[in-house]
């Protein structure tokens, strides 16, 4: 009977330990799992970015003159109406006169960016969000009415 005992107690021991060792091994697993996923702003989960931007390099240094509008990642439609809306550069030379004298290319097409992108664009640096400052159009009417967003930099 004491040698039952004995290898029951060697079980259950072991049984703990590896517990242990899968409870570390799973904590260890989700803190690696959240250092390597980059997280998405809360703005941008449901939303992609629509519309057009523009981009030149004179004398070496990059400008980059973006119109967009913020609609529902799944809203194909009311996307192609904001990229067609807003394919004009006309709205730039109200924001920087001087730029002007230059010859732009024709536009590029923003469709469904998620907002980091458009950060990453416009301001160079990874983790922008300029959704957080977007009034998102829900619906095809609103992405054919409401005032775009612009970006000019630098």
């Amino acid at each position: 009977m004491a040698t039952m005992d004995m290898s029951t107690t060697k079980d259950r021991r072991s049984t703990r330990a590896a517990m242990v060792v899968l409870a570390v091994l799973t904590v260890l697993g989700s803190v690696v799992l959240a250092i390597a996923t980059p997280g998405k702003a809360d703005a941008q989960s449901g939303s992609r970015v629509c519309g057009a931007s523009w981009r030149i390099w004179p004398d070496g240094k990059e400008h980059v003159y973006v119109k967009v509008i913020e609609v529902p990642k799944t809203d194909g439609t009311s996307c192609k109406a904001a990229m067609d809306r807003l394919d004009h550069i006309g709205g730039l030379f109200k924001l920087r006169p001087d730029w002007r004298k230059y010859n732009w290319p024709q536009s590029d097409q923003v469709r469904n960016w998620i907002c980091e992108d458009l950060g990453r664009l416009v301001r160079g640096t990874y983790g922008y969000d300029p959704c957080l400052n977007m009034k998102r159009a829900d619906h095809l009417m609103e992405a054919r009415t409401r005032a775009p967003s612009e970006f000019v930099w630098p």
